[in-house]
């Protein structure tokens, strides 16, 4: 025993004086009985440590084993061991523990020994836990327990000192490893027996323990043994489950506070007291101080050893429980635990609710919130008080502030950002150097929600730009301006944009101040600390965001002006050269937009030296000069007014040295100043000049640009060149986000080149696209900068619309978007003139209203362009220059409003309508002439020719074209084929169709130059290698050809080789295929095949078809194609026909449909041979198959009634027409070759509905115009448009023919396309129509020398008759002279002889025998089968071909509308009527058309006087039958031609006894014909009239105060009117009414008479009636030249009586049926020319009387006396009668006519009409009442009706 005492003796001895070996570990955990391996160090590094349960398990399991310590004798342990107690193990444990502890309390001390200790762990070699054991010392031991036996009383341990020689680390190291030996035996169950388990005790071991592991902390060693075996003791076993669950990492500081935590909790368990919130709190910072990150991986078990010790509050410091609530908030934020970090937010807000709610903690607190919880609640308000706290509370709410702005999960509403804002500012200003980034991080969130200027203005103050100045912001960005362009200096980083931002804000604050105007505040008067450079900097990028001019900014000038001097002394001249330049530029658009004082401009401009060497400070700046210079060059150009395009290409020719965007100072700048060139030359219609331009613009790499040039491509006709550029801009936009503008301007163009190639779905969904980016963009999101760029895009959208529905439909949409469209681009001018307070382009802004071409004042109502003040700058004052500057805002609405202007005047030309489309086209004229640019001027010219050409006015297209040639000697070669066709469509309707061939050719040579790859390449726009400079020289001449040239090209072979090489490029730039060429493809097409057409009607034939066979094929068929396809077929057929003997008269010879009744046989007749017969089979087939397919040629393709005009409808019916007639007449059996009659006159009718539809959808178009409201509305997708004219036979003969009236016969006429021959379709119910188709060539005059009486010999005598009528109806003067009343009557006299001879001819030379088309004779199918049977007797008697000896059978039959030719020349019993020669043209059509149907006859075998005389015998037969007819008036209804309507057909001699009126088109008398009976189905009434009531009316008497006579005539009848029973008469007497007054009477007036001069439209326009929705049924126009048709060619006629017809009956071209017919006009009277008063007022008394209107008087009757006729010289007339002859026939002796007896009075004229007592309409009254003229024709005949007839209800 005494060996084993001294051995625990030496132990202990050991400990105390440092030198503890393995040998003594090993010897002290065998006395312990502890034989358990310690863990090696590897194994308690682990991040997963054995607690206590596991070391207790593992020291029963394993026996204790001998060991021998290295050089120490091998002796037996245990006996010794056995020889100790368990109270002397533990007596040692103890004293060895307590030892341990002194060692290592003195060991710490020495930092020396600390540093020696990390080093020696560093080392590899080294380990802290060494074990004895031989062969393997780097093995750590496991934790163990053990006893020691107690240290005697009196030993001091050894110090650091003492130990120093020895190895000092391995000496700690084992001192650990004994100690931890006796913890184990101390904390063994042994050991607890001992000590009874006192918790005394128990709480004094674990002290131990924490105290041992305390020292272990600061000597850097592995506690972690000693922390499993607290955890277990200390803590619950809830908190044991949790805590293994999450052992700490490697993690030193984590594991020191865990340490701390259970040393507070042992003292809880042991005190029962409270924990400190101060110790907690003092731990927890230490902790987060040495590792945050760490403390935030903890969070977890922090939290749960916060709740476990249960700290107290109570009576505590609140704001130790803040922070700490704060640390467990961060961290939870940091594990994204947002429920965790929300409820210690909700404990932070109670802790410090008492300090108030304007608290800064508690804003910060309710802040942090709301951002946790994601509520959306603003508290801006909080923000906005005045706050309390200490400044580390205003730096807390600072700090939530920066993350709420910046938090990811929320929106933050503006409001609050700028609250956030201003607090920040506040902040800085308080606390200048602390938290400087949290304070721009809340300010650049600010300025992202503040998108404007304004926005920004409205919460920025200087402290934000201090902010910038003291982070170096402000010196970073000087520091690269001295490198690089000052748009980039300013871009360096998010911090420079933003504080140019602020600078932009503080700008627009000072520019609105109070500050006196002289020296007004600048928001850096205070920056005295900033260095020159930093000055410069600011005010130079000052400049370049300076805002635009405002009323609410009255200062902005001064502060600009002052700016700019302050500018001017830092850059000087010598030393800042360069940037003084670039601000030039900035400076002359500044002078421009503020007004500023000219000594600032010269100012800067006076010390510019453009050679200047030396850069000075701007040496680094160098590869900018050239692009400064040209941009000031440049600036300086447009300052000195509009400069010569020679002047600005030779400045733009500089910059083709550029490589890139590198090279250019200003990108802005130099983008706004070739966009200005660009825009320029746009303004000026130089195309050359501005495609170079944007092709320089392009190299900038803006999306605009690229856009710019892709639209100028498609407008030239290179395609090709388009698509690739749009899809480099949509690549570029979608790569940088582009702004919504940009995105906007691409789409548009993309639907604009798919609707310019056909692609009209694509071109759909283009537009479709922008409408969902235009919503993404409405106006009031606009900067006021791009503000006319936005609304020129709205315009922009509607052309393209309007575009797209030109050529796809509806018609009627096209017209109205480009209506919006000018609208817009007025609304923008309007909007420039405001801007630059003058009103330089006059009223281009104002109204619209069109001017009626028939009333010359009424074009004062109309407004148009002032001059523009944008002429040439020479020796112009100050003002005048001030003023073209202004005017340069309107240069890019220039260009658009032209195009807008001249697409809208198409549009109306198209539908028809010349007045709207000759005023568009002249205020298209009045701004190119105003600009004076010669390009845009001959540009306009041209189109206005064309126009001019169309509407018949050839004179002045003549020297619209002339003048367009002076204005531009050397055009583009683009408007030189624009001339060309021009030129040569005026030569065509000129005649002079070789003139015409030559400059066709010289158009289409010139296409293929312009596709040609020679000129591709001068003009730089084929594909560039990739090497070479893609800019060519700008100041090149344009490519040009001269006519030799063309001449040669033309004939060239190579130039079709060469076109066909180009087409084949299919791909470029993108590898996709693109279409190649298509628009100039399609303008080759179409002037070929004009060309084509004019040589076809010269003879050339053969080189027609070589022309039209080397076109490439297109699907795109023109009109011209077609046309020429069915001229080609129509000749061939010709041809045929002519060869033949039968056919050879058919294009001379009257043709009818129907004439022989369908299904009967020919006849097989003996008279010819069978071969004969056979051959003339043959040819009829053969001609019929061309006729079909040329008839097919003109059918209705696909868009063909959207696309086609109204001029191409006329044209076209008339070609279908002649095919048809020829069809119906050949008789053949070849399939499609029957002709319905219905189907023939329903095409035939097309043009007239076709045109009337049109101008009915022009009415709409200014209705809705009108009512529209929204400036800004995005165009949508147009809706399909309902075709009512598109219609079968079936359709057509139900639709408008079965629906007249029984009593009416309706009869149509209307000349074929060359006037040749006049079509007569005559229209009944229940009956097909009758087609006849009549010949002005049919009668030949007998001398050779006599002209023939055609049409334009008819309508030439006519035009001639009506002006000298309107020459003396005005030229009274000098009447007082002798004999001078005496020469005015016999000229008047003589004029009326010479229209009642002209009315002769045209009935006996137009019509013959064939004038019984206009028969208004009751049918009668009993006497008329009676007639046939006659008839039929006839022919076998008379004609060869009939008379044979084998039965009648398959005899031809004639069609019973052919007899009726016959019955309606009427009785000639009594010598009323002659019918000679009449029925002898009927009976020479009757054998024509049996000709032609088969049954031949020789015209020498007839007796044709012998057939005459046998039918006037049937016809006595017919008419002596007994009266059938009802008392049912017959009317007749003339649908005219727009070529016909100035005739006067009522006074024909065979229908001036007649009822008849006119209307213009079948779709006009089937509105009547419905409008009647729906007032009948109203009234309920059966009957066909049309009744109008009496009793209200209105009148307008002398309203010009001058026509006395009418006054006196005429004021009496009027007044009974007024006074009759019930009446509602209104009387306008010498009294002008007002627009609106007449309106008013039209509106509510059934009648209205108006007796003044003209049509009344010098008091309501034309354009006002047509928009009425109700007007009056029956409207009189009794002035002169009241119902005069103005005629415009090809284009649709005018009379204001076609206004009235329109009005009221407003035809939505959407539906199928009118809204409203029951407010209509049914009836206008109208003059056709002047009348003198006399008889006009004796006329309109006598229609009153007729009428039924008034009481019959002597008023009305002629005079008694009259000048005796015999003793007046007459004048010959200029018209001599020609008697019409029978057709010229082979082989006939033609009985000749008789001569005509000299026009006499009409004889009705000597038979008075008698009374029968029955109403009469006003149609029949207004027959009746022609009479009532001396004059009977030349006054007589001009009152026609314009409508049905009306009747006068009682």
């Amino acid at each position: 025993m005494r060996a084993s005492k001294a051995q625990c003796e030496a132990i202990k001895s050991s400990i105390s004086d440092g030198t503890t070996s393995t040998s003594t570990i090993s010897a002290f955990r065998d006395i312990l009985g502890l034989n358990t391996r310690p863990a090696t160090t590897a194994s308690m590094t682990k991040p997963k440590a054995k607690t206590a349960d596991t070391v207790k398990s593992s020291i029963k399991k394993v026996p204790p084993k001998k060991r021998v310590p290295d050089g120490q004798a091998v002796h037996d342990v245990r006996d010794d061991a056995d020889e100790l107690s368990s109270k002397d193990r533990y007596v040692l444990a103890t004293e060895v523990v307590n030892t341990s502890l002194k060692f290592l309390s003195a060991a710490s001390k020495d930092k020396s020994s600390l540093k020696a200790a990390a080093e020696s762990r560093k080392s590899p070699n080294v380990s802290p836990t060494v074990t004895p054991r031989p062969g393997d010392r780097s093995r750590v031991l496991r934790p163990t327990s053990g006893n020691a036996s107690p240290k005697r009383a009196g030993t001091k341990p050894a110090t650091i000192e003492q130990v120093a020689g020895s190895d000092t680390t391995g000496c700690i190291t084992n001192i650990v490893q004994c100690a931890r030996l006796a913890f184990s035996f101390l904390k063994s169950n042994e050991a607890k027996g001992i000590s009874n388990a006192k918790d005394q005790t128990l709480w004094q071991l674990d002290s131990g323990i924490i105290a041992f592991a305390g020292k272990l902390t600061v000597l850097g060693f592995d506690f972690e043994p000693e922390l499993s075996l607290l955890r277990h003791v200390l803590l619950p076993r809830q908190a044991i489950v949790i805590t293994s669950q999450m052992i700490w990492p490697e993690d030193k500081p984590a594991m020191v506070f865990e340490l701390q935590v259970l040393a507070l909790r042992l003292k809880q368990l042991s005190t029962n007291d409270q924990v400190s919130l101060d110790a907690f709190h003092r731990f927890l910072e230490i902790f987060r101080r040495q590792s945050h990150d760490g403390l935030i991986r903890h969070h977890a078990r922090v939290v749960q050893y916060y709740v476990l010790l249960e700290i107290s509050t109570a009576g505590m410091c609140q704001e130790l429980h803040f922070d700490i609530l704060r640390v467990f908030v961060t961290a939870a934020e940091a594990l994204d635990l947002c429920d965790e970090a929300l409820k210690w937010t909700a404990s932070m807000q109670e802790a410090c609710s008492s300090l108030g709610d304007e608290h800064a903690r508690h804003v910060a607190c309710t802040i942090k919130r709301l951002r946790l919880s994601s509520d959306e609640t603003d508290c801006s308000h909080l923000l906005y008080k005045q706050t309390s706290g200490r400044p580390v509370d205003y730096d807390m709410l600072l700090e939530e502030l920066a993350c709420y702005v910046t938090a990811r999960n929320r929106k933050v509403s503006t409001e609050m950002s700028r609250a956030a804002a201003r607090y920040a500012q506040r902040y800085s200003r308080s606390y200048r150097d602390r938290n400087s980034r949290l304070v721009v991080t809340i300010i650049q969130s600010a300025l992202s929600t503040s998108l404007r200027v304004e926005d920004t203005a409205r919460w920025v103050t200087l402290e934000s730009a201090r902010v910038y100045y003291r982070n170096g912001t402000l010196r970073k960005t000087a520091h690269a301006a001295a490198q690089t362009n000052m748009t980039k200096a300013w871009s360096i980083d998010s911090e420079a944009v933003a504080l140019r931002r602020v600078l932009q804000a503080l700008l627009w604050q000072a520019a609105g101040s109070q500050a006196s105007e002289s020296s007004p505040y600048l928001p850096f008067e205070d920056s005295d600390a900033l260095t020159g450079d930093e000055k410069a900097v600011l005010l130079h990028g000052a400049i370049l965001d300076m805002p635009e001019p405002k009323k609410s900014r009255p200062t902005l000038p001064k502060v600009v002006e002052h700016i700019l001097a302050e500018l001017s002394n830092l850059y000087e001249p010598s030393r800042y050269p360069l940037r003084r330049m670039a601000v030039v530029t900035q400076v002359a658009r500044l002078r421009a937009i503020h007004g500023l004082q000219p000594h600032i401009f010269e100012q800067w401009t006076k010390s510019i030296d453009l050679d200047a060497i030396s850069l000075a400070k701007d040496d680094a700046l160098g590869h900018y000069l050239l692009d400064v210079q040209t941009m000031w060059t440049i600036a300086m150009s447009f300052d000195d007014g509009r400069p010569p395009s020679a002047q600005l290409v030779a400045v733009l020719d500089k910059l083709r040295k550029f490589s890139g965007e590198d090279e250019v100072y200003d990108v802005e700048v130099s983008t706004s100043q070739l966009f200005a060139c660009a825009t320029y030359f746009d303004m000026m219609g130089d195309e050359h000049n501005h495609l170079l331009t944007l092709r320089l613009q392009q190299r900038l790499g803006t999306p605009s640009a690229i856009i710019s040039l892709a639209g100028q491509y498609l407008r030239l006709g290179y395609t090709e060149k388009a698509l690739p550029l749009l899809a480099d801009a949509k690549a570029l936009h979608k790569a940088s986000e582009r702004e919504l503008i940009e995105e906007l301007n691409l789409d548009l163009t993309l639907a604009e080149c798919h609707v310019v190639t056909g692609d009209f779905v694509q071109a759909e969904a283009d537009l479709e696209r922008t409408k969902a980016i235009r919503e993404l963009l409405p106006p009031e999101g606009v900067a006021r900068a791009e503000r006319k760029g936005y609304e020129l895009l709205h315009a922009r959208a509607w052309i393209i619309r309007s575009k797209l529905c030109a050529a796809n439909g509806p018609a009627k949409g096209a017209l109205a978007a480009a209506k919006r469209a000018v609208k817009l681009l007025q609304a923008t001018w309007a909007a420039a003139e405001r801007a630059t307070g003058e009103n330089l382009f006059g009223s281009v802004s104002q109204s619209e209203d069109i001017a009626s071409p028939d009333v010359p004042d009424v074009n004062a109502l109309a407004t148009g362009v002032s001059k523009l003040q944008l002429t040439p700058i020479v020796n112009q004052t100050k003002s005048t220059m001030q003023t073209s500057r202004k005017g340069a805002g309107f240069w890019p609405i220039v260009s658009p409003m032209c195009e807008a202007l001249m697409h809208l005047s198409d549009l109306y030309s198209h539908h028809g309508v010349f007045a709207e489309a000759d005023y568009y086209s002249e205020r298209a004229i009045r701004i190119a002439e105003s600009i004076t640019s010669k390009q845009l001027l001959a540009h306009v010219r041209v189109h206005r020719c064309r126009l001019q050409v169309l509407a018949g006015q050839l004179e002045a297209a003549e020297l619209c074209l002339t003048q367009s040639k002076d204005a531009d000697a050397s055009p583009a070669p683009w408007r030189v084929v624009e001339r060309q066709c021009a030129e040569a469509e005026l030569r065509t309707k000129e005649g002079s169709f070789e003139e015409a061939t030559v400059l066709y050719r010289e158009a289409t040579a010139l296409i293929r130059t312009i596709r040609s790859h020679e000129f591709l390449k001068a003009l730089d726009i084929s594909g560039v290698a990739p090497d070479s400079d893609p800019t060519p020289a700008v100041g090149c001449e344009r490519p040009t050809v001269s006519r030799s040239a063309m001449g040669k090209i033309a004939k060239a072979k190579s130039t079709r080789t060469a076109k066909r090489a180009i087409d084949k490029i299919a791909t470029v730039g993108h590898g996709q295929a693109q279409p190649v060429g298509i628009v100039l493809d399609d303008l080759l097409t179409r002037i070929t095949f004009k060309h084509a057409l004019t040589l076809m009607r010269v003879g050339r034939h053969k080189e027609a078809s070589t022309l039209v066979a080397a076109l490439p094929v297109t699907e795109r068929q023109s009109f011209s194609q077609r046309h020429y396809e069915n001229l080609r077929l129509m000749q061939d057929a010709a041809a045929i026909l002519e060869a033949d003997v039968t056919f050879s008269m058919l294009a001379e010879s009257t043709l009818a449909c129907p004439t022989v009744l369908p299904g009967e046989k020919l006849m097989q007749t003996t008279g010819r041979p069978a071969k004969s017969r056979l051959d003339n089979a043959s040819t009829s087939s053969e001609a019929s198959e061309l006729l079909v397919t040329a008839r097919q040629c003109l059918l209705p393709k696909q868009n063909d009634v959207v696309s086609v005009t109204t001029a191409t409808a006329h044209h076209d019916a008339s070609l279908f027409l002649e095919a048809s007639m020829y069809l119906a007449s050949i008789g053949t059996t070849h399939a499609g070759s029957r002709v319905h009659p219905a189907r023939a006159a329903s095409q035939g009718e097309y043009p007239r509905t076709h045109a009337q539809v049109r101008e009915l959808a022009t009415v709409e178009v200014d209705i809705e115009a009108a009512e529209s409201s929204s400036p800004f509305q995005w165009p949508s997708l147009p809706k399909d448009e309902h075709h009512a004219e598109s219609l079968t036979a079936v359709q057509f003969q139900e639709q408008y023919v079965d629906i007249l009236p029984e009593s009416w016969t309706a009869v149509s006429l209307y000349p074929n396309a060359e006037c040749t021959e006049l079509y007569a379709v005559r229209y009944r119910a229940g009956q097909s129509p009758f087609l006849l188709r009549l010949p002005f060539s049919r009668h030949k005059p007998d001398a050779e020398n006599e002209e023939p009486f055609d049409y334009n010999k008819g309508k030439a005598e006519l035009q001639d008759i009506v002006a000298a009528s309107n020459y003396s109806c005005h030229n009274t003067k000098g009447m007082e002279g002798k004999g001078a009343k005496s020469n005015w009557w016999t000229e008047r006299e003589a004029l009326d002889r010479r229209l009642h001879e002209l009315l002769l001819n045209m009935e006996n030379i137009w019509f013959g025998g064939f004038k019984s088309i206009f028969s208004q004779q009751a049918r009668h199918p009993e006497l008329l089968a009676r007639f046939r049977k006659t008839f039929d007797d006839i022919l076998l008697r008379h004609l060869p071909s009939r008379r044979s000896t084998k039965p009648r059978t398959g005899l031809l039959a004639l069609d019973s509308k052919v007899l009726e030719l016959f019955v309606g020349l009427g009785n000639d019993e009594n010598d009323t009527v002659d019918t000679d020669e009449p029925l002898m043209d009927l009976l020479y059509f009757v054998v024509d058309m049996l000709q032609f149907s088969g049954e031949h006859n020789a015209y020498d075998e007839i007796d044709f006087d012998s057939m005459v005389v046998d039918v006037q015998d049937a016809l006595r037969s017919y008419h002596d039958a007994p009266p059938r007819d009802g008392d049912e008036a017959r009317h007749t209804i003339l649908i005219l031609d727009k070529r016909l309507q100035a005739f006067p057909w009522e006074s024909l001699p065979c229908l001036e006894s007649a009822s008849v009126s006119r209307v213009g088109s079948m779709l006009s008398l089937r509105e009547s014909v419905l409008a009647m009976r729906d007032r009948h189905r109203v009234l309920g009434v059966d009957h066909d009239r049309h009744v109008v009531d009496r009793k209200s009316g209105t009148y307008i008497l002398n309203p010009s105060n001058d026509l006395v006579n009418t006054q006196t005539m005429l004021q009496d009848p009027l007044a009974v009117l007024a006074k009759a029973p019930g009446a509602k008469w209104i009387a306008m007497v010498q009294q002008a009414p007002k627009e609106e007054e007449f309106k008013q009477a039209l509106t509510d007036s059934s009648i209205l008479l108006y007796f003044g001069h003209g049509a009344g439209s010098q008091y309501i326009r034309p354009r006002t009636i047509r928009r009425l929705e109700k007007c009056s049924e029956v409207v009189w126009l009794m002035g002169c030249s009241s119902g005069a048709i103005t005629e415009y060619g090809e284009l649709e006629p005018f009379a204001v009586p076609f206004a009235y017809l329109m009005a009221g009956s407003t035809h939505d071209t959407q539906a199928a049926e009118p809204r409203d017919r029951n407010n209509m006009c049914m009836a206008a009277i109208g003059t056709l020319w002047d009348v003198t008063d006399k008889d006009v007022d004796r006329f309109s008394l006598a229609v009153g009387e007729q009428w039924g209107l008034w009481a019959p008087s002597e008023a009305s009757k002629l005079p008694t006396k009259t000048p005796k006729k015999p003793q007046r010289h007459l004048v010959a007339p200029s018209t001599p009668q020609q008697v019409p002859k029978t057709p010229k026939t082979p082989k006939v002796g033609k009985t000749s006519m008789a001569a005509a007896k000299t026009p006499t009075r009409s004889r009705s004229r000597s038979k008075p009409r008698q009374s029968d007592g029955r109403k009469r309409s006003l149609v029949e009254a207004v027959s009746r009442s022609r009479d009532a003229c001396y004059l009977r024709y030349l006054n007589g005949a001009a009152p026609v009706v314009y409508g049905v007839p009306v009747y006068l209800g009682d």
